[in-house]
């Protein structure tokens, strides 16, 4: 299974409808996930990935569990995964300029 396979289960496990690359190792990530070799020109590189889920978050759950199951199931396929992992749900815009 390729890494873009894996992203997908990943996406239907938790019920994640968009997943962006952003910051200096974005074209890296990319890179990655279409399974070309990639090694970060510095040690200390991370890969800035945000989500959008398909529903709300629901504030009756427990936030950072989730947190944490998504993170690792990301850092298995995304070998530089180690930075912030935002969370955006329904009451944030996203906006294209």
């Amino acid at each position: 299974m390729n890494k873009l396979q894996e992203l997908k289960q990943i996406c239907d496990k938790h019920r994640i409808a968009i997943v962006y690359l952003f910051g200096s190792q974005a074209d890296k990530g990319e890179k990655l996930l279409r399974g070309e070799k990639v090694t970060p020109d510095d040690p200390l590189a991370d890969l800035d990935v945000g989500v959008v889920f398909c529903e709300p978050l629901s504030r009756e759950k427990p936030l950072h569990r989730l947190y944490a199951r998504v993170y690792q199931d990301l850092e298995d396929i995304l070998i530089f995964v180690r930075n912030i992992l935002p969370f955006i749900n329904s009451k944030n815009k996203l906006t294209s300029i």
